[in-house]
């Protein structure tokens, strides 16, 4: 669950959260949901390996203003069979399907281990 916090808000500032339909392949297809970041609209849904979400664009607010939200997770033993992997997978855009610096920070931020080591402190 997603619950957004930021009361002055601005929806031209971007920071939508998007939903997309799984590819028959795997990854992300159309996108189906876009939930704007509306001060206590809470966002419950399940995630499994193919429930693909995310930004849907770039975050655009002025300099001091950042998007706020609390998320909460219910976390089970995963069924026999399911990918071991103890964070969530990035799937990169269009413009960074090609860039290796990108695939190298998704594949790291993707592990328990990597993960810590890509965000700012």
């Amino acid at each position: 669950m997603i619950v957004y916090l930021r009361k002055d808000w601005k929806e031209s500032w971007g920071g939508q959260l998007g939903m997309w339909k799984a590819k028959d392949a795997g990854g992300p297809g159309v996108l189906k949901v876009t939930v704007t970041p509306q001060f206590n609209r809470a966002v419950l849904f399940d995630t499994t390996m193919d429930s693909w979400h995310g930004l849907i664009g770039a975050v655009t607010c002025p300099e001091g203003h950042y998007r706020k939200s609390i998320a909460l997770y219910y976390l089970t033993d995963p069924p026999p069979g399911t990918d071991p992997r103890g964070k969530a997978f990035f799937y990169p855009t269009k413009e960074q399907e090609g860039d290796q610096g990108v695939l190298d920070l998704i594949k790291t931020r993707a592990t328990v281990a990597g993960a810590n080591s890509v965000y700012k402190r």
